[in-house]
C-alpha cells in the first residue's frame, strides 16, 4: 500500500495542499477527483518526485517512508502529466528510445519494450513521423507509451484521455485495468464517467484537502452515478 500523510504546499500566501492524506491500494485504480485548482496536479507532481517533500509530510510504501525518493523509487514510477511530455522535433521512434535510455533500461529489453508499447497504443503507422506533425490524440498515445515503457510499479496519470477517440479510450481502459493488477495507479480526470468506468476507489479533493476516500462499489450502492455523488459532497 502507498500512503500519503499530511502533504501540504503553499505558493506565496495561497495554500495549494492542506494536510492531504489518502491511500493507494495495490491492484486497485484510484481516481483523483476535484474542481479546478483543488490540488490534483500538485499531488501527482509530489508523487512523481517532481516536488521535494517537506519534513512534515510522509510518503509511505508498504510501511516504509520513501519521501526522500531514492533513484530506485523514481525508476519505478511512470508519470504522464496533463500536457504530453514529448519533444516535437523528434520522431516517435527517436523519442521512445530516448525515454528508454533516460529510464536506464538495459539494451536487452529496450527493443522488446518499445515494440510492446507500439502495439498497445497502436502507433506503428507514425513511428517515423516527427511528433510536431501528429494530432493531439496521437501525441497523447505516444506520451502514454513512454509512461508504461519501463513497466513501472507506480503509475500516475493526469488527464490521460485527452484527445483520445472512444475506441482508443476503450482500449486504454482495458489495458490499464489489466496492468493495474500488479501496480499502484492514480488516475486524475475531470471526466466523471471515465473515472466511473476506470477506477476502483475515489479520493475527492477540495481546497487541497481530502474530503472523502471511498470505493466505487460503495458509491454505487447509495447513488445512481459518480456525478450524483460528486454533487452531494
Amino acid at each position: 500500500m502507498i500512503e500519503v500523510k499530511q502533504l501540504s504546499k503553499k505558493i506565496g500566501s495561497q495554500t495549494v495542499l492542506n494536510a492531504l492524506s489518502f491511500k493507494v491500494q495495490l491492484g486497485r485504480i484510484l481516481g483523483l477527483l476535484g474542481p479546478n485548482g483543488a490540488g490534483k496536479t500538485s499531488t501527482l507532481r509530489y508523487l512523481s518526485g517532481y516536488y521535494e517533500w517537506e519534513d512534515s509530510a510522509q510518503l509511505m510504501l508498504n510501511g516504509v517512508d520513501v519521501s526522500a525518493f531514492s533513484m530506485s523509487l523514481k525508476q519505478s514510477i511512470g508519470y504522464c502529466p496533463e500536457q504530453a511530455p514529448v519533444y516535437p522535433d523528434m520522431t516517435v521512434t527517436e523519442y521512445l528510445n530516448f525515454c528508454a535510455a533516460l529510464k536506464k533500461m538495459s539494451s536487452q529489453v529496450i527493443e522488446q519494450s518499445v515494440q510492446e508499447m507500439i502495439n498497445v497504443f497502436q502507433i506503428e503507422p507514425v513511428l517515423n513521423a516527427r511528433i510536431e506533425t501528429l494530432s493531439k490524440g496521437t501525441q497523447q498515445r505516444v506520451a502514454l507509451a513512454q509512461t508504461f515503457l519501463h513497466s513501472p510499479q507506480i503509475v500516475l496519470l493526469d488527464e490521460p484521455l485527452t484527445g483520445l477517440d472512444p475506441a482508443q479510450v476503450h482500449r486504454f481502459r482495458t489495458f490499464l485495468k489489466r496492468y493495474a493488477v500488479n501496480a499502484y495507479v492514480v488516475f486524475s480526470s475531470h471526466q466523471l464517467h471515465e473515472l466511473e468506468e476506470s477506477c476502483d476507489d475515489v479520493v475527492i479533493i477540495k481546497e487541497g484537502t481530502c474530503v472523502i476516500q471511498t470505493t466505487l462499489d460503495e458509491i454505487k450502492s447509495k447513488h445512481s452515478s459518480l456525478e450524483q455523488f460528486w454533487l452531494s459532497v
